[in-house]
């Protein structure tokens, strides 16, 4: 006859002691019919206190440990550590390998981790956000220094930035002038409007279909699939196939940095 050992009494009963449950993997509860009826039978339990499985005493709830979602085991600390052969610690659970720290704010003690101490001063929000109304400006933590007053340098509106902000910050107003500012002739990219000048009439689809098919559709720095076609030398009049080669779109804009350096790797790349 098959037996299965009961979660409460820890006795082996066979399955006709078991009332059915269609939710446990075997059909059967966990606790036999007797540990139920006792628990269904129990006296009532007053708040902060909880019936122990295994003694069926009632306890206070610190003499029980908490899972990890936080809800109290259904088994007493001295229970457990019979059942597990394990050590009872000094503290509860929750509290094992903790620092008690008090806020500054209702003088409440509370434990946090060891790497948390040098972070955590409130207990909760709720004095965290009384802490906040209380110390405006200067006591703040989040405090930057006083407001500057700044001209932008691309609209020319004046407004107000910290002492702690980057230094882009200071000079803009916004994104938008920041990147408007820096278009065109300002940007250190800027190569007199080359990119503006007009391709040849060589420079034709079927031209840079040879290339490719030349190239096998392989980029020449990364060996991944490549649909560019990129003038070795940055000379759009230049359409010689030895001075063009396919890239990827990656790579294609990695070349517009160091150019002379590019220019070298890739002359080297195409065979005579």
């Amino acid at each position: 006859m098959e037996e299965k050992k009961c979660g409460r009494c820890r006795r082996k009963l066979p399955f006709s002691a078991f009332h059915k449950s269609k939710s446990s993997n075997d059909g059967f509860y966990s606790i036999c019919k007797e540990c139920r009826a006792g628990i269904t039978n129990a006296p009532e339990v007053p708040d902060g206190y909880k019936m122990c499985w295994i003694c069926d005493e009632i306890k206070p709830l610190d003499d029980f440990e908490c899972y990890g979602d936080g809800k109290k085991r259904n088994t007493c600390r001295k229970c457990s550590y019979k059942r597990w052969n394990k050590k009872p610690s000094k503290y509860p659970y929750d509290r094992v390998g903790k620092v008690e720290i008090k806020c500054e704010v209702c003088g409440k003690s509370f434990y946090v981790k060891p790497s948390e101490v040098s972070k955590r001063r409130f207990c909760s929000m709720k004095c965290t956000t009384e802490w906040r109304k209380s110390n405006i400006g200067m006591l703040n933590y989040n405090y930057k220094g006083a407001g500057i007053t700044y001209t932008c340098a691309n609209c020319g509106k004046a407004f107000t930035a910290y002492a702690r902000s980057p230094q882009r910050c200071n000079t803009f107003c916004s994104h938008k002038c920041y990147t408007s500012y820096n278009s065109g002739s300002n940007c250190y990219l800027w190569k007199n409007g080359k990119s503006f000048e007009p391709y040849p009439t060589e420079w034709t689809r079927e031209l840079k279909r040879k290339i490719r098919k030349r190239d096998r559709y392989v980029c020449a720095i990364c060996g991944e699939k490549g649909n560019h076609v990129h003038h070795i030398d940055y000379d759009k009049n230049n359409c010689s196939p030895d001075n063009l080669i396919t890239l990827c779109n990656s790579c294609h804009t990695k070349t517009n940095m160091n150019r002379e350096m590019w220019q070298e790797k890739l002359s080297s790349c195409i065979t005579p």
